[in-house]
């Protein structure tokens, strides 16, 4: 992995300049935000678990990442994707985080019923699309795919294809188109 990560989370200086903006958090929050910044590897025991729990396998370049990095803020950000140009890598999510919103476990929660069933939400952009990894087994296993929330299915819907554009595939291809 070529790529410079920044944790998740924010310093006190950081959270200093978001509250200055006039952002507001409360103090569960800003505790968290300051946690994160620090906040240990996860595990391979850890990464196991969450396998478990899902019932899936994680890709190896992914789990790699996991362990070494735990998701981040990358310093190269941009991607050139067909069919929709150049889109924008905010975060990648973290397996374990006191932000309890920075984790793959929540971002699961919160789009189950807006993304299809095997896709697992790993990094978003500024406009609150996602970047999906394919966790079905077969050809796709581990393709990473940009997910427009502008053109999901509406709430009566079941979660579909049609919103989804494939982006690289694999994670190691994927952060190797990162510029």
């Amino acid at each position: 992995m070529d790529i410079e990560f920044t944790p998740l989370g924010v310093t006190q200086q950081e959270l200093d300049q978001l509250l200055k903006f006039g952002l507001k958090y409360d103090k569960r929050q800003k505790k968290q935000m300051l946690a994160a910044a620090n906040a240990p590897l996860p595990t391979a025991e850890d990464v196991r678990g969450f396998e478990t729990k899902l019932g899936v396998v994680l890709p190896d370049d992914y789990k790699t990442f996991l362990l070494q990095k735990n998701g981040g803020i990358p310093k190269k950000a941009k991607i050139k994707i067909d069919l929709l140009g150049v889109k924008v890598v905010q975060q990648f999510y973290a397996l374990t985080s006191p932000a309890n919103s920075y984790t793959l476990s929540y971002l699961l929660e919160v789009y189950s019923e807006r993304i299809p069933n095997y896709m697992l939400p790993i990094a978003d952009d500024p406009a609150g699309n996602l970047y999906l990894c394919r966790l079905q087994p077969g050809d796709a296993y581990g393709n990473i795919y940009f997910w427009d929330h502008e053109e999901e299915a509406d709430g009566k819907s079941q979660p579909y294809f049609d919103n989804i554009t494939l982006v690289a595939d694999s994670f190691t291809n994927f952060l190797s188109k990162l510029k």
